[in-house]
């Protein structure tokens, strides 16, 4: 499978918050609706247009950093998606 990694990827509340029940997660819709392209970093994996992972990064560009969220979908796991993601 192909898999395409973008930085700062436009992206809809609603599909993280798939992304985030597909792996056990609540959903957290309020929370990305308010949120989402506002952090400091995020990056998603694409496989055939679909989000099959993301990483969201909140900082305040200076010294500190912390990764709020990382998941990535079970379908799509054990294939170094998070560890690309973080890189």
């Amino acid at each position: 499978m192909q898999y395409q990694f973008e930085l700062k990827p436009k992206l809809r509340p609603e599909d993280v918050c798939r992304l985030r029940t597909a792996v056990g997660w609540d959903a957290a819709i309020e929370l990305y609706q308010q949120t989402l392209g506002k952090t400091y970093l995020w990056a998603g994996c694409f496989a055939g247009g679909e989000l099959v992972g993301y990483v969201d990064v909140v900082s305040d560009g200076v010294a500190d950093a912390y990764v709020r969220d990382l998941v990535v979908h079970p379908e799509h796991q054990r294939r170094g998606i998070g560890t690309r993601l973080v890189s």
